[in-house]
């Protein structure tokens, strides 16, 4: 926007009248919607990640706390593509985030299988998690192979599928720690 006012203003803006363009006006206005831009992609966008991680933790805890009768409770909290627009979602994959909680007593060494299924409950994925060691009631995400550590926390998840995870089975197998 600035470079065309730039152009109209050195090849015609002698010749145009200020009530038809008025390029201090142009300026002002371009410099407005970069200012919005800003604050959009490095304020809003970050915060937005931010509310949304931490609404899966308060999910997580929420369905992990109803399954207190079991050793070790799994949640499915999530299930989404990460796009902006629903016609750049055709090929991105779902990231799933899965959180664990150890309702024990004792520290544990936990290890799960998980096989996600799509709404028809046919088998999209069999995976297995890394083997994370728990605290007494610690709640985590759950860690597998496709879990990028380096990211930010808030852009992590446990695996990526082609399809919405529906339902899932899992086994769990924990131990205390050597």
């Amino acid at each position: 926007m600035l470079i065309i006012n730039l152009f109209i203003t050195l090849t015609m803006g002698k010749q145009l009248s200020k009530s038809f363009h008025d390029p201090k006006k142009v300026n002002i206005l371009a410099s407005c919607f970069a200012f919005y831009l800003l604050i959009i992609l490095l304020i809003a966008t970050p915060i937005g990640k931010k509310v949304a991680f931490a609404e899966s933790i308060n999910q997580a805890m929420t369905t992990t706390q109803n399954a207190d009768t079991e050793g070790i409770s799994i949640a499915l909290v999530g299930s989404e593509r990460e796009c902006l627009r629903s016609t750049s979602c055709r090929n991105t994959p779902y990231s799933n985030q899965y959180f664990i909680k150890n309702n024990l007593d004792k520290t544990q060494e936990v290890q799960v299988k998980i096989r996600a299924l799509n709404s028809k409950n046919e088998e999209m994925k069999v995976i297995d998690t890394k083997i994370m060691t728990l605290k007494p009631n610690e709640l985590r995400l759950l860690e597998t192979e496709e879990t990028i550590e380096d990211s930010s926390v808030w852009n992590q998840y446990s695996f990526q599928t082609d399809d919405r995870i529906a339902t899932y089975q899992h086994m769990l197998r924990f131990r205390n720690p050597e």
